[in-house]
């Protein structure tokens, strides 16, 4: 099929060409000859170096040289006829291109210092220390595998400093050294000079992570040019490479090279080989497995099998796979011993690409399908890393359901995450398991329950987590690394809140209602009262996987809303969505409770009893200045679907000062944006002792509306109504929440 379209394009293109070589008038014109000029200088065998080109600085001068005129912009190039365009049709979804860091020309140097001090311009040193002697090395091989300092002149081959550069490098950055395109060094900044360090040298420990070594060999050429390139530099492998490169552990040898390539360590023990799946499949057991690593899950993957892989008598390292919560696999984490040295890896981008990458500072290969509309079928994404730290290499490898769509992108996420773990915080527990039958019987597993008797049942949905289901919680006081925290959960009592977190998109916070005794059989437990309060949900529903990770935060926790709001959450009968948010938002649901009616604001009337409003008024009036009069009540419809009862208080000139009123819940979940005009206004969550509450106001700074009211309104579960207090008063209007929130408090002080 292929074949056919080239050759229709091809017999189009000559179709198109004789026609127009016959519609020429006149005789075609001579070609142009070229002959080569024979140099007579004496031919340099040194391979040549690109130099990068600089713009001499020109001399200082009493009048200023004119600012040259910016250049047109270029015109663009339209697409050639005849190029037949592909599009990507194997499923594998197109990153649009990011943005690249600006990067600067390498640097060039002229001169190796075997002295190791790199003290004259354009000159450097790479030292290798044994046996605590330190000494420059001196021979290819040498500088790609056993160099760990480089020594730099700030100033390079054509007079140029380049210390601002210099003093920017930080650790973890790559920078290449460069002799000829197959013979270079990239090198992994281990350490960086003191801040402030002054003089022509910097020095840096480095450690090697990728070379090219077919140009090469031997004792170094001293005076050999050569550049060093400070990044940032490209990954390798797309497009094709031209010669073998070697990057960590394994070595990528272009398709059908059949020039030289180094040979391989081969380290591995002649032992059977083993697999040893765990008694019991849990996080906690499977921390124990040698090289063990975390990865940071998201949506429905839980821990489904966890293995010890061994070549007997010697246990190397372990495999685990990762899937859905009905049990399909998803994706395998393994990692082993790097038994091999110099792996030989075919490289291509047909079928399947391989390519470089680095992966949290260490070296990775990554293989996955490329977009082909003549390559249909897709293999699963892969990625390798190599740890230098434990002489370990790690593989993260999508299984044959492609539930990762063979997406690279998400498999690097993966990988990315063993190596950067969430940092613990102080009150944060981590646990790994939910005991689905209630026992919690090892560290680090815990089941909310229906109740807190015998008869109670675990709940095993995210649904059943903020639906009210879950009224308990039986807790491990052992978290998932077999840390004890007995007295943190003794210290807990009623009234007090925690947070339950599963992703940044799905979470609980609970107050717990109450603190029975212990449950039988041991003092590891502990069992919990606890009742919903405030939710994430658009990143979880369904079943709960059994062996993930969720932490428990006994912290003070922070009020949401406001621009901060990055995701949809349910606080008690409201509901808070970011700015714009068109996502998924909560299920509304409407309550038939009084009868609808006008808006209370033309129907106020300046006569009532403020007892038929609110309940021990003086308890509230106490807080009020002396000038501020009773203004009038109301009782019934307040808008067009709700209805309850108003009063208002007017200040000294007659303006209204303070309103409150009293609303049975009508209307749940619906979505209130965070913050209106980008944080002109915004509402955030409170908690005011064990009811909650929503506040508006408008935060100080450059759209400070100090003429908005402030609103408070509480949420009383036992009535189920919502009580509401408006600050219009200049004293109050605007930001001071506070003020309106000790109004709010007033209203429960019985």
């Amino acid at each position: 099929m292929r074949n056919g379209v080239y050759a229709a394009i091809s017999l189009a293109v000559a179709v198109i060409a004789a026609t127009l070589a016959l519609l020429l008038d006149g005789d075609s014109p001579s070609p142009t000859v070229t002959r080569p000029v024979t140099s007579t200088a004496s031919p340099d065998l040194r391979p040549p170096i690109p130099i990068p080109a600089r713009t001499p600085t020109p001399r200082a001068s009493a009048t200023p040289s004119p600012t040259p005129a910016p250049p047109p912009p270029p015109t663009p190039t339209p697409p050639s006829p005849g190029v037949l365009t592909l599009s990507p049709s194997s499923g594998v979804a197109v990153a649009p291109p990011a943005p690249e860091r600006a990067s600067e020309p390498p640097i060039p140097y002229e001169t190796l210092d075997a002295a190791g001090e790199a003290s004259t311009m354009g000159s450097y040193a790479l030292i290798t220390v044994a046996d605590g002697v330190a000494r420059s090395v001196e021979t290819y091989e040498e500088l790609r595998t056993e160099s760990t300092i480089a020594r730099l002149n700030v100033v390079d081959a054509g007079g140029e400093s380049h210390a601002g550069r210099f003093d920017a490098l930080a650790v973890g950055d790559l920078v290449e050294w460069r002799q000829v395109e197959d013979c270079w060094v990239r090198y992994e900044v281990t350490a960086t000079p003191e801040p402030g360090a002054r003089g022509a040298t910097r020095e840096f420990g480095v450690r090697w992570m990728t070379y090219a070594f077919t140009g090469c060999s031997g004792p170094i050429a001293s005076d050999a040019p050569v550049t060093v390139d400070l990044g940032p530099l490209p990954d390798l492998g797309n497009p094709g490479l031209a010669y073998p490169i070697r990057h960590g552990p394994w070595q990528l040898v272009p398709k059908d090279w059949e020039g030289p390539i180094e040979e391989s360590e081969d380290r591995r023990p002649p032992w059977r080989y083993d697999r040893a799946p765990l008694p019991s499949t849990t996080l906690f057991h499977a921390r124990q497995l040698p090289y063990w690593r975390d990865p940071e899950l998201s949506g429905p993957w839980t821990l489904q099998l966890a293995e010890l892989e061994s070549a007997s008598p010697y246990q190397y390292g372990y495999r685990a796979a990762y899937g859905t919560t009905t049990g399909v696999e998803a994706f395998t984490v393994s990692a082993s011993v790097a038994f091999l040295g110099g792996e030989r890896t075919p490289v291509e981008c047909e079928s399947v690409c391989h390519e470089t990458r680095v992966i949290a500072g260490r070296p990775a290969r990554i293989s996955y399908s490329p977009p082909n509309p003549f390559n249909p079928s897709i293999a699963p994404a892969m990625v390798r890393v190599y740890d230098p730290e434990t002489e370990a290499r790690y593989m993260v490898r999508e299984t044959d359901h492609l539930l990762l769509g063979g997406r690279i992108d998400e498999v690097i996420a993966i990988a990315r995450s063993l190596f950067e773990p969430e940092p613990d915080r102080p009150g944060v527990l981590r646990y790994g398991h939910v005991a689905t039958l209630g026992t919690v019987a090892e560290p680090g597993s815990y089941a909310f329950l229906s109740g807190a008797d015998a008869s109670a049942t675990a709940v095993d949905t995210f649904e059943g987590l903020r639906d009210g289901s879950a009224t308990a919680l039986l807790v491990h006081t052992s978290d998932v690394g077999g840390t004890a925290h007995r007295d943190r959960f003794d210290s807990l009592e009623a009234g007090d809140r925690f947070e339950w977190r599963r992703a940044d998109d799905c979470w609980v916070r609970y107050r717990v209602t109450d603190v029975p005794p212990d449950p039988a059989g041991g003092g590891q437990r502990k069992l919990l009262g606890v009742q919903w309060e405030t939710y994430a949900f658009t990143g979880c529903r369904s079943k709960i996987p059994v062996n993930a990770y969720a932490s428990f935060d006994f912290n003070p926790l922070p009020n949401l809303g406001g621009t901060r709001l990055a995701v949809p959450v349910v606080h008690g009968p409201w509901q808070l969505v970011p700015e714009g948010w068109e996502g998924t938002s909560g299920v509304r649901t409407t309550t038939d409770r009084g009868s609808p009616g006008p808006s209370h604001e033309s129907m106020y009337t300046g006569s009532g009893d403020l007892a038929v409003a609110l309940a021990e008024p003086t308890q509230i009036t106490s807080a009020f200045p002396e000038a501020w009069v009773f203004a009038g009540a109301y009782s019934g419809p307040l808008t067009d679907i709700t209805s309850g009862s108003c009063a208002r208080w007017n200040s000294a000139g007659g303006r209204p000062a303070v309103e409150i009123c009293d609303t049975l819940r009508t209307v749940e979940y619906d979505a209130l944006p965070a913050s209106e005009e980008a944080g002109a206004t915004v509402r955030e969550t409170r908690t005011l002792g064990d009811r909650l509450a929503l506040v508006t106001y408008s935060p100080p700074g450059p759209d400070h509306d100090p003429l908005l009211p402030v609103q408070v309104s509480v949420y009383d579960a036992a009535t189920e109504s919502i009580h509401e207090v408006f600050g219009y008063d200049p004293t109050l209007a605007g930001s001071n929440v506070d003020a309106v929130i000790e109004i709010a408090r007033s209203l429960f002080r019985r």
